[in-house]
């Protein structure tokens, strides 16, 4: 049995600072952020996950809890910075802690938890870009995880996960919709099928059909 996990990076001084950091490079994990990243590798050994490839978006965050988890979780191959998989960009908002703009994210957020792909923030961009540059590298992590017959893991973003886990699998739309993803949690897929139809075992915690 083969499995894909997307894990939110570590929090991020800006994630304290509630700005919009959608573009790479971003900021740095804060040191609450660099303990999360420890204990999720950590636990994802204690959960008996077969890690047989790392993978991380361009984002500074993304690689520094990639390799934290790497080195928590006892991981001694390769860890891979992959394109496409770096959050959604937040247009007009970028670099702002308006209110408001948590206000639209959270309104364009549940539109494409309802299937609407082509909503957006102002400037933003929409799920349909996100979808089409995460597909590749979620079909080559599916293609890594059966060859290996192990468990992939890639470590992304907040929403961008949650457009990847929401379009990939058969995820209930309530659970993807009013689940939080928080930093250092998972969404686990079993790549069966093609992509669309794949299972979701866990979208932070385990999932009830």
């Amino acid at each position: 049995m083969s499995r894909i996990i997307i894990m939110r990076h570590g929090r991020t001084y800006a994630n304290a600072a509630r700005i919009f950091d959608t573009r790479p490079p971003g900021a740095s994990l804060s040191i609450q952020g660099r303990v999360q990243a420890d204990a999720a590798g950590a636990r994802l050994a204690q959960e008996g996950f077969r890690l047989t490839a790392i993978m991380h978006s361009v984002a500074l965050r993304a690689g520094q809890t990639a390799r934290l988890v790497a080195n928590s979780y006892g991981f001694h191959g390769e860890v891979e910075e992959v394109e496409g998989i770096h959050e959604f960009f937040g247009g007009d908002f970028e670099g702002s802690s308006d209110p408001q703009a948590h206000v639209l994210y959270r309104e364009a957020l549940a539109q494409w938890m309802r299937g609407n792909f082509e909503a957006s923030m102002p400037g933003g961009e929409t799920a349909l870009e996100v979808i089409a540059r995460t597909t590749p590298a979620l079909e080559r992590a599916a293609e890594v995880a059966r060859q290996t017959d192990g468990d992939v893991l890639l470590v992304s973003h907040g929403a961008a996960m949650r457009i990847m886990g929401r379009f990939a699998s058969t995820v209930p739309q309530h659970i993807a919709e009013h689940t939080y993803v928080g930093n250092g949690t998972t969404i686990v897929l079993h790549p069966e099928g093609h992509i669309g139809n794949w299972r979701c075992e866990q979208w932070v915690g385990p999932v009830q059909a």
